[in-house]
């Protein structure tokens, strides 16, 4: 049986491969709006993105810098990122 497009999502982000994570889920994603389970694995795949940007803001913070504000960069990734959360609903 042929592996469905949340599962190679989810496989995708779990090998650590979020950029063919998102390409393959936000495409699927909006082709396919009413299929909840696409819709979970590509929230997960957002998540995954939103602690990235975590990280790096904590390891600004763990280098000494005690601004540990998001550069404005920063936060345009993270409400891009929300609004996609906000859009699955």
């Amino acid at each position: 049986m042929a592996e469905q497009i949340f599962q190679q999502v989810n496989r995708l982000r779990k090998s650590g491969d979020l950029n063919a994570a998102w390409d393959l889920g936000c495409k699927a994603v909006q082709e396919n709006p009413k299929d909840n389970f696409l819709k979970g694995a590509f929230f997960w795949v957002c998540y995954a993105c939103l602690k990235e940007v975590q990280e790096s803001i904590k390891a600004r913070g763990a280098a000494g810098k005690s601004d540990l504000r998001p550069t404005s960069r920063e936060a345009e990734r993270i409400d891009f990122l929300l609004d996609w959360i906000i859009w699955l609903d």
